[in-house]
Order: C-alpha cells, then sequence, then structure tokens
C-alpha cells in the first residue's frame, strides 16, 4: 500500500511539474491560444468537406473533431515540453512548429484527396474509410518529424525508456503498421486497369467490420512475435513480409482466376516452384531469391538489437491475449453450421458460402484465407437421404 502511495504522488508529482511547464510554455507564446482556435476550426471544416472521420453526422460531428484535434494541439505541447523545454524561446519555436504540423496534416491530407479522387471510382473516397483515419494521424508524424526532428527523437527516447509506457509504445506502433498494410492491401485492389472484371473489383469496397477484424487479425500476429521476442523490429519484419505476399498472390489470382487466395493453394506451391523461373523470367526469379536472402539476414541481424524492457508477466499477458485471437476465429469458422456463430461472423465481416468468390476482395486477405479453412475438413452433409 505505501508502494502504490509512494508511486501515486512521484507520478502526480511529475505530472504537475509538467503542466506547470506547459503553462510557463503557453505564457511565453501567447500565440498558442489562437493557433489553438485555429486548429480547432480546421479540424471542424475539414470533417465537413470529408477529409476527416464524423461528416455523416454533420455539425456535431465537425465539432467533435474540432474538439478532438485541440485536445491533440495541448496533449502533444505538454508532451513535447516535457522532454525538449529549455527556454522561453524555445517553448515558443515549439508550440509554432507543433501548430504548423497539425495544420500541414489537415492540408496534406486534402490534398491527397484531390490528387485520388479523379483515379478512383464515383464516391469511392467517400467509402474508402480508413483513409480519413490513417492519411491524417501519418501526416501529422511525418511533418513532426520534418520540422522538429531532434524534439521528436528526444519525446520518442523518453518514451522509450520508461518502462512501463515502452511496451505500450511499441504495441501502438504495431496497431498502426497493422492498419496501414491491411489498408494498402484494400487500396490496392483500387488501382486496376480498365476490364470488367477490373471494374467491378474497384466498385467493391471493404466492409467496414472486415476492415476492423483484419487488422485485429495482423495486430495479433504482430503481438505474438512481439511477445516471444520482446522485439518490435522483429515483429515488423517476421510478418510483413508474409502478409504482403498473401496480399500480392490475392491480387494476382484475383486478377487471372477471380477468386482469392485459399489454403488449398498452399498445397500447388511444391508444384509451382520447378515453374516459377520459366513463368516469370530469370530477372524477377533473381529477385525474389535475392529478397529472401536478405529478409532473412534482416530478422537475424535485428534478433541482435536490444530487447524491449518488459517484465515476464507482460510478455505472457500479451502472448495469451494475441493467441486468443489467432484462434478464435479459425475456431469459429469450423463451427459456422450454428446460426448464432454464423451470425457472429457475419457481424465480424467474414464472408458467406454464397458470396466468397466476388467477396474475396472487399473481405481482404487475413480473413478471406482463414474463411477457406473450413473447406479442408469436409462434413458429411446431414440432410442428405440416401
Amino acid at each position: 500500500m505505501e508502494k502504490l502511495l509512494t508511486r501515486g504522488n512521484a507520478a502526480g508529482k511529475q505530472l504537475g511539474q509538467t503542466a506547470t511547464a506547459f503553462a510557463c510554455a503557453a505564457r511565453s507564446a501567447p500565440e498558442a491560444l489562437p493557433l489553438l482556435a485555429l486548429i480547432g476550426i480546421s479540424a471542424a471544416w475539414a470533417t465537413l468537406i470529408g477529409i476527416l472521420p464524423g461528416g455523416a453526422v454533420h455539425v456535431l460531428g465537425a465539432a467533435i473533431q474540432g474538439i478532438l484535434w485541440a485536445c491533440l494541439y495541448a496533449g502533444l505541447g505538454l508532451a513535447y515540453c516535457a522532454v525538449a523545454l529549455k527556454d522561453e524561446a524555445s517553448a515558443r519555436s515549439l508550440l509554432r512548429k507543433l501548430g504548423l504540423c497539425l495544420l500541414l496534416a489537415l492540408i496534406s491530407t486534402y490534398g491527397c484527396k484531390r490528387l485520388l479522387a479523379p483515379h478512383l471510382a464515383r464516391g469511392t473516397w467517400a467509402d474508402l474509410f480508413y483513409l480519413r483515419y490513417l492519411l491524417p494521424s501519418m501526416f501529422i508524424g511525418f511533418w513532426c518529424t520534418v520540422l522538429m526532428p531532434r524534439e521528436t527523437r528526444a519525446l520518442y527516447r523518453a518514451l522509450k525508456t520508461n518502462p512501463r509506457i515502452a511496451p505500450l509504445l511499441e504495441l501502438a506502433i504495431l496497431f498502426v503498421s497493422a492498419a496501414v498494410l491491411v489498408s494498402c492491401a484494400d487500396f490496392a485492389f483500387h488501382g486496376g486497369g480498365g476490364t470488367a472484371v477490373e471494374a467491378r473489383m474497384r466498385a467493391d469496397i471493404i466492409l467496414r467490420n472486415a476492415w476492423v477484424t483484419n487488422t485485429l487479425i495482423l495486430f495479433s500476429a504482430y503481438a505474438l512475435i512481439f511477445a516471444v521476442t520482446s522485439r518490435m523490429l522483429a515483429a515488423l519484419l517476421v510478418v510483413s513480409p508474409l502478409y504482403a505476399a498473401l496480399g500480392l498472390a490475392t491480387l494476382a489470382k484475383i486478377k487471372y482466376m477471380h477468386s482469392a487466395v485459399q489454403p488449398l493453394d498452399l498445397l500447388r506451391v511444391q508444384e509451382f516452384l520447378p515453374l516459377f523461373q520459366s513463368f516469370f523470367g530469370t530477372g524477377l526469379f533473381v529477385a525474389t531469391v535475392s529478397a529472401f536472402g536478405i529478409w532473412i539476414g534482416a530478422v537475424m541481424a535485428v534478433i541482435r538489437v536490444k530487447p524491449c524492457c518488459m517484465s515476464t508477466t507482460r510478455r505472457w499477458s500479451i502472448g495469451f491475449l494475441s493467441m486468443v485471437v489467432l484462434l478464435t476465429v479459425p475456431t469459429t469458422l469450423f463451427i459456422r453450421d450454428s446460426s448464432l456463430a454464423d451470425e457472429v461472423l457475419h457481424m465480424f465481416g467474414a464472408p458467406d458460402g454464397q458470396h466468397r468468390k466476388r467477396r474475396g476482395e472487399m473481405d481482404c486477405c487475413c480473413l478471406s484465407f482463414r474463411s477457406y479453412r473450413p473447406r479442408l475438413f469436409p462434413r458429411r452433409p446431414t440432410t442428405h437421404r440416401w
């Protein structure tokens, strides 16, 4: 009990010192409040024109986004001031640069919409909901790294050296990586040519619940490797190339065979390997072998990197939860004969049997691949009469 009180007092004292430093920085930079208001108004305007999520509820969604972005500016300012504040001049410069980063993130997202919208199907930008979530966040990180490189490195090192925050930080990076990979896999379907099949694929949009489920499955794979190795880079290097290979194979098979990759295709890999060079050419064969060798070497090199400061209890907890997610989905798919299992799978975006082929791209790689697994073990029909 005394240890908890001591830790609570220390955390409260540290938070109070950080808040005092931020208040001093805000007083030394009177333009911080106008920037705060400008960022909130800009975020509300971006919501109304469809750049940020929440436009479906109009004024309420715009107001919520404005408040969230204003709080984001205050929170990031508080974090930066806590680790990089030296004097009043640097505080004013830091808050100005931070406000500029957030405004540039909104402008960059708007520029992406203007550039990509003419090349997408009509109404696709509004349907690709994940772009409104990921692009602003990615541009915030990009502009903070470009305009405030030293301060951003200092903030990252401070979070990295904190044993309580470091695992959460790396899990957050893995979650964002999973969301980006799933989104890129779906977005790749919208850059096809002008054939009838490719036009239909461009018109199909990934279901929101399927996107969330795919992201959760991929993040669980990341988290499992992270729990085993205690290294974020190891998780990225092990899982990301495998998912990218699955996505490219799905794209190729849907384009030429009009169906997604399924587990039974793994049985044909041994037959296809001897024909790989003659089918794709010597150049691509050498590039593939070289890439595979570089991948193995990179994984072996990352294992030597210093692991994340994480207790054994946290490692077991992360590994257990990730295994639960990775095993729950295929288990539910195997018992999908019941109406309850079908409703749960439909809620999470799994394709049904009637639309499995044409919805392969709509349900993305992981969920579509896993949904085929029950076909490996077919059951005898119970309603058939001999």
